[in-house]
């Protein structure tokens, strides 16, 4: 019976396009829980030897399942669309590229981890020393915890942004209109970018190497492999972007020059 209820669960959310009223409170919850071992996958028998891959660090857009999911049961949310959390010093973190095809990130001060810029999920804890500088700290900082941030931005963190516009409320059946896009998508076509996939690295065929050793080697010619020995003085095809390689000769002994 649990088989059957989540297939039709699965069923019901094929072709459901992701409402952010839906998932975007599990996604700055803290209860979420994100990179702790999955509830459900740590319990399989297979746990032992695949427990890096029963970390929660996903998050089902078309589901919105408040404890998230994990690599090893991303399988059951093939054709649903994934977004996935990172990790920057204790902290959660998602990519400014995918964040701002959601909703709106105007405003939202991003930090660069890895060649890429990055949004803060939830509001990070300072010292005081820090967030009590004086008015002009305050004018400069974010306008919901203080923080200091560069100059023209709002918000240190994507919570911090959801609770201003929200007034510290719950988000209700519509997103406030400084979090909505200002081009809404239409259609699946706009999170083609959100289905999950694996790309399979092409592995080397032992086959090459042994191709390349041959043409670097010659090939014998008729005449001189009887005696056993092989010419190295076959030409070889190169690419223009390659330079041919020198066979060294071995060398013979110098001949004196006749005298008169």
């Amino acid at each position: 019976m649990e088989g059957k209820e989540n297939k039709q669960g699965v069923g019901k959310s094929e072709g459901k396009v992701p409402n952010a009223v839906e998932w975007l409170p599990v996604l700055i919850s803290p209860s979420t829980g994100f990179f702790k071992p999955c509830a459900r996958c740590s319990q399989l028998p297979s746990y032992a030897t695949e427990s890096h891959k029963a970390v929660v660090n996903f998050l089902c857009l078309t589901c919105a399942e408040p404890h998230g999911i994990c690599q090893l049961c991303m399988h059951e949310h093939a054709s649903h669309h994934i977004l996935q959390i990172r990790r920057s010093s204790y902290h959660d973190v998602v990519r400014e590229r995918e964040l701002s095809k959601l909703v709106n990130t105007s405003g939202i001060q991003t930090y660069i981890i890895n060649s890429s810029q990055v949004v803060f999920l939830r509001e990070r804890p300072q010292s005081r020393n820090k967030s009590s500088g004086g008015s002009d700290a305050q004018s400069e900082g974010c306008v919901t915890c203080g923080r200091h941030l560069h100059e023209g931005l709002s918000y240190c963190s994507l919570g911090c942004k959801v609770k201003h516009c929200t007034r510290g409320q719950a988000i209700g059946k519509k997103l406030p209109p400084d979090l909505e896009l200002v081009n809404k998508p239409r259609g699946l076509s706009y999170y083609v970018d959100f289905q999950p996939h694996t790309p399979q690295l092409k592995q080397k065929s032992p086959s090459q190497g042994n191709k390349r050793r041959k043409k670097s080697m010659g090939t014998p010619t008729k005449g001189e492999a009887g005696n056993g020995y092989y010419s190295s003085s076959t030409t070889t095809t190169t690419s223009p972007h390659q330079t041919p390689q020198r066979h060294r000769r071995k060398k013979s002994t110098p001949r004196q020059s006749p005298y008169k």
